[in-house]
């Protein structure tokens, strides 16, 4: 189970540079009777589109719903979320300062998170990571960050 005392862990030691991405070996793969296609996901309830439509995230089934509630010890808000083309360096709305995430699609070949010292002026690379597919992570998303060159739509499933 996660708490939500772990969920802030990242933030606190943000310092850490490999705090910025966290796998987290104690969630189950989820079961692909479960998953769903791009053009299924894209079916389901719109819950945020960026204006120029490189990212969206959807609502997941009851039953994903219900299989992931069985993992956390908390209320949890999972969603569907797909990158259709390369991100600008930003930061989450607030007040998410960290997320839980379940790669699906990584989006491409050696696709990579970044974290970055600015959004506007970004100088220095504090830390990338390759995520794996098929894998859960804890990711701070308030720090700046991007995803590298994506090639083809990224997937995943957010909880918040």
């Amino acid at each position: 189970m996660i708490s939500n005392n772990q969920s802030h862990l990242a933030t606190r030691v943000s310092h850490n540079l490999s705090a910025y991405c966290i796998k987290k070996d104690n969630l189950p793969t989820i079961p692909s009777n479960l998953l769903h296609s791009l053009d299924e996901i894209q079916t389901f309830p719109l819950c945020f589109a960026s204006r120029d439509k490189s990212y969206a995230s959807y609502q997941v089934p009851n039953s994903l719903h219900d299989f992931l509630s069985g993992f956390f010890d908390h209320l949890i808000t999972p969603r569907y979320q797909v990158i259709s083309q390369q991100l600008p360096i930003h930061t989450d709305n607030k007040p998410i300062a960290n997320k839980i995430v379940y790669l699906i699609k990584a989006g491409g070949y050696n696709v990579k998170t970044r974290w970055w010292d600015d959004v506007v002026n970004p100088n220095t690379k504090l830390h990338e990571y390759e995520m794996q597919e098929l894998q859960w992570y804890h990711l701070v998303v308030n720090v700046p960050h991007d995803t590298s060159e994506i090639s083809s739509p990224r997937i995943a499933i957010q909880v918040i």
